[in-house]
This record gives structure tokens, C-alpha cells and sequence, in this order.
């Protein structure tokens, strides 16, 4: 339940970020009410546990953006935010919202998530570069 939710999650963090709603770092509630209810009425083949887990985390990114972005640019010491592609930055801001401020759910299960994620919308070097990111992240948490 939780792999189909968080590929929900990422998919909606990747197409808020093409249209620009996260490039000044804010969000208003009120760009972001349309865009996720159009994604959502495209699946009838997710459930409402589901689409509620996906939609904790990306209510959760988009109200912790700042600090989100923050967390994956002190982990990354080669790569600024807007350099990384798409897809990874996406999955980085889920990852790291989850592993600093969802204490409910092991800091293990959400880097493995992300990394098969990774490999699953991603290219073939970037689950290596997203755990290395996680793992320091996960580590400036404890």
C-alpha cells in the first residue's frame, strides 16, 4: 500500500515541480488544490488509504519546502537543488520530508522505498546517489 502511495507522492511532488509551483521555495494552498485533484481523477485504482498516505506527504512537502530543500542541499556537497534532475529532486523532497518529520515510520523503510523507487522512475546511477543523500539526511536527524 505504502510503495503505490509514495509512487503517488512522487508523481504529484514531479508534476507540481514541471509547472513551477515549487521554484520560489513557498506554495499557497490554493495553487496546488486544482493540479492534485485533476491527478487524482486520473486513478480510480487507488484506494482511499492510499491517496490519504500520498497526500501526507505531499502536504507535508509543500509545507515544509523550505526546510526540505535546506536538508537536501547541506546533505549534497557536489550538487545544488535545481541541478539535479527532476525525478531525483522530487524523490529526494518526499524522502526527506518523511525521514525528518515522520518519526512514525522507520528511517530503513523509507530510504529502501526510495531507492527502489529510484529504480523504478529514475536512471541507473541515481539510487546510489539518493541513498548517499538519505543516509546523511537520516543521519542529521538523530
Amino acid at each position: 500500500m505504502r510503495r503505490k502511495a509514495r509512487e503517488c507522492a512522487l508523481q504529484l511532488i514531479y508534476q507540481l515541480d514541471m509547472h513551477g509551483v515549487l521554484a520560489d521555495g513557498r506554495v499557497e494552498p490554493t495553487e496546488v488544490d486544482e493540479p492534485i485533484r485533476a491527478f487524482w481523477a486520473s486513478f480510480d485504482s487507488v484506494t482511499k488509504d492510499e491517496q490519504g498516505f500520498a497526500e501526507r506527504i505531499v502536504e507535508g512537502v509543500l509545507r515544509q519546502l523550505p526546510e526540505v530543500d535546506a536538508a537536501i542541499e547541506n546533505a549534497s556537497t557536489r550538487w545544488k537543488l535545481a541541478r539535479m534532475e527532476q525525478v531525483d529532486r522530487s524523490l529526494l523532497r518526499m524522502a526527506a520530508y518523511e525521514l525528518l518529520w515522520c518519526h512514525d515510520i522507520p528511517k530503513a523503510a523509507i530510504i529502501n522505498e526510495a531507492i527502489e523507487i529510484a529504480k523504478k522512475f529514475s536512471n541507473n546511477d541515481a539510487s546510489s546517489f539518493i541513498n548517499g543523500l538519505l543516509d546523511q539526511i537520516a543521519e542529521s536527524r538523530d
